[in-house]
């Protein structure tokens, strides 16, 4: 009994990992699925949402196990914890490590921490090109970058005393807002705009968001309900923040006329994208991506923004535009995922970095302070649409890379030596 315990432990040790590293619902079933039966489970049976997991397994002498985890913390973004965790598991269902061996092992890259430098390198290279991608000057990039130091300086020494991650999140914004809309009043060269909605895309919440629609999409509803109820109270205390900041420099700051970044962007393809994998390449290093993935992601964002801009011209529709865009994006994520032998989720996500909606939110946000509310609800409807869009097409991919893996189907027979040509 006590090693059918150390056994049931080790998988909840790797499935909790696996959801506070980032991984999607599917990911750590699947993962808790195939460990179970490499360790001789007969039958294994998995309830997951973002803040529980529930675990049974019956062993082939008849043991069964059942086991509630509660995961108290919430999920961050870490790439290469990600990575180590497929990797072990996949080592793991080839040929079974001993149970202890295996607590071990999770504790070991639980216990890793990526370079605090990296991480405020990576915020104030995200918030400065996206400054400079939406629009912005190179004072506007160096200033959206000084910003970006000082969140990651408070996401390092303040948000480890709240509890609340709303609370931490409007704080936040009101803060930076508030510097950032005073820095407008002292340095008028300065697009306020542009430095905010560059500082917006390092705080909102576009990857909970975007997985919590996938994941109602591929039948997950509970979980898909869960994160979307979190993304949208942590989307909300970020314009709150922001929208007090603004505000409250109403006084002494008139900022310009709100316009659309997404359609002010210029054509020009080939600067575009080479702004869009310098942005990717700070969110890498945020997300403690390994650096040899680098290069494969921030192409896969040179090339979806590329996409965009080449069809925005032709198809009307933002959803569908959208929809097709990041249909793109997962197929590249599957096929550079296959080649570096990693997650597809590694090369997803940055992929999709341009893309976050967070201009939209801006201008939602400053359209609520400014009493606009026709251009409150257009600009609320505009994120809703490209979210639902973004994880669409996801989810398309997902369901065709399923059905592709499905032992039901037959796969080639590759010939062997012996056979004839």
């Amino acid at each position: 009994m006590e090693a059918h315990d150390q056994i049931l432990h080790g998988l909840l040790d790797m499935g909790q990992m696996l959801l506070l590293c980032g991984a999607e619902i599917n990911r750590v079933e699947d993962t808790m699925t195939r460990l179970g039966q490499a360790y001789g489970a007969q039958k294994v049976d998995i309830f997951v949402i973002t803040s529980d997991i529930v675990l049974t397994i019956l062993f082939q002498d008849g043991v069964e196990l059942t086991q509630t985890r509660r995961i108290c913390r919430s999920a961050t973004v870490d790439f290469q914890k990600l990575e180590a965790l497929n990797a072990l598991s996949r080592s793991c269902c080839q040929e079974p490590l001993p149970a202890e061996e295996l607590h071990a092992r999770v504790q070991a890259i639980h216990a890793g921490h990526a370079r605090p430098l990296l991480l405020f390198l990576g915020s104030m290279l995200g918030a400065g090109g996206f400054a400079v991608f939406f629009g912005g000057g190179l004072w506007d990039g160096v200033f959206a970058a000084l910003a970006g130091a000082l969140v990651r300086l408070l996401q390092e020494k303040i948000l480890p005393v709240f509890r609340n991650a709303a609370v931490f999140q409007f704080l936040t914004a009101f803060l930076v807002g508030s510097v950032i809309c005073l820095g407008g009043r002292l340095f008028p060269v300065l697009a306020v705009d542009k430095i905010l909605i560059g500082v917006i895309m390092l705080l909102i919440p576009g990857v909970p968001l975007t997985n919590s629609v996938r994941d109602m999409l591929v039948g997950h509803t509970i979980s898909g309900l869960l994160r979307l109820a979190e993304s949208l109270l942590l989307a909300g205390s970020l314009a709150m923040g922001f929208g007090s900041a603004i505000y409250l420099f109403s006084y002494f700051w008139q900022g310009k006329k709100s316009e659309d970044a997404y359609d002010k962007l210029r054509n020009d393809v080939t600067a575009s994208t080479g702004e869009a994998p310098t942005t990717t390449a700070g969110f890498c290093l945020m997300y403690h991506l390994p650096r040899r993935h680098i290069p494969l992601a921030a192409g896969g964002a040179a090339a979806c923004w590329a996409v965009y801009l080449l069809l925005r011209s032709r198809i009307g529709n933002l959803f569908y535009l959208v929809l097709l865009v990041s249909i793109f994006s997962a197929a590249y994520a599957e096929i550079a995922a296959k080649y570096a032998k990693a997650p597809a989720t590694l090369f997803l996500i940055p992929a999709l970095i341009p893309l976050v909606p967070g201009s939209y939110v801006y201008y939602m946000m400053l359209s609520l302070v400014q009493d606009n509310y026709i251009a409150t609800r257009r600009y609320g409807l505009l994120t809703a649409q490209w979210a639902i869009g973004l994880a669409a097409g996801i989810s398309v991919v997902a369901v065709v890379h399923q059905i592709l893996d499905s032992p039901h189907i037959p796969k080639p027979k590759r010939p062997s030596d012996g056979d004839s040509k």
